[in-house]
């Protein structure tokens, strides 16, 4: 349709035509906002996308469309949520995956206790990954543990190093 259109209406006719270009069909989402839910029935907590048209947190065990490393993370963090003495002052965890970490953002409504911030850190050390806490707004992020890695996305083909943070607005397609 493009390619007639460009020849009728514009007189242009394309000496090659390319493919388009196009993602993979699973495990795109390098970035999300996962909502964070108190379900007593449910392990204590859910965390994952909303459902269709509602308020309510859905029921993931794994998600086909996130990274599948933050997928496999979803059952940990729903551990880790029931576990933490914050758990009903915790609204959402924002995640965004780089070329060497994944940085997962906890928006905490109330400061962590010394046996929450213990949690967090054997959590890092069992998964790899990296928390930051935010209070209040995007703005006032904060890496929490490990400090000293710093998100990126790379493109080493040309030796290019893109460091961002996990609230930054990034769209990206891997």
């Amino acid at each position: 349709m493009l390619e007639g259109n460009l020849q009728h209406i514009g007189k242009l006719h394309a000496e090659t035509i390319y493919r388009p270009i196009h993602g993979p069909s699973w495990g795109y989402r390098y970035r999300a906002r996962l909502t964070v839910r108190l379900i007593a029935g449910k392990g204590g907590a859910l965390v994952g996308f909303h459902e269709k048209k509602s308020r309510f947190a859905a029921d993931m065990e794994t998600c086909e469309v996130l990274h599948p490393k933050v997928s496999a993370l979803l059952m940990p963090l729903r551990l880790l949520v029931r576990d933490l003495s914050i758990r009903d002052r915790l609204p959402q965890i924002e995640m965004a995956v780089g070329a060497e970490i994944i940085a997962l953002v906890l928006h905490i409504l109330e400061p962590l206790t010394q046996a929450d911030e213990a949690l967090l850190r054997t959590f890092v050390d069992t998964h790899g990954v990296q928390f930051w806490l935010q209070p209040k707004g995007p703005e006032t992020a904060y890496p929490f543990y490990p400090l000293g890695q710093e998100l990126a996305y790379t493109l080493p083909e040309f030796g290019i190093r893109m460091p961002f943070k996990p609230t930054d607005f990034t769209q990206v397609n891997h």
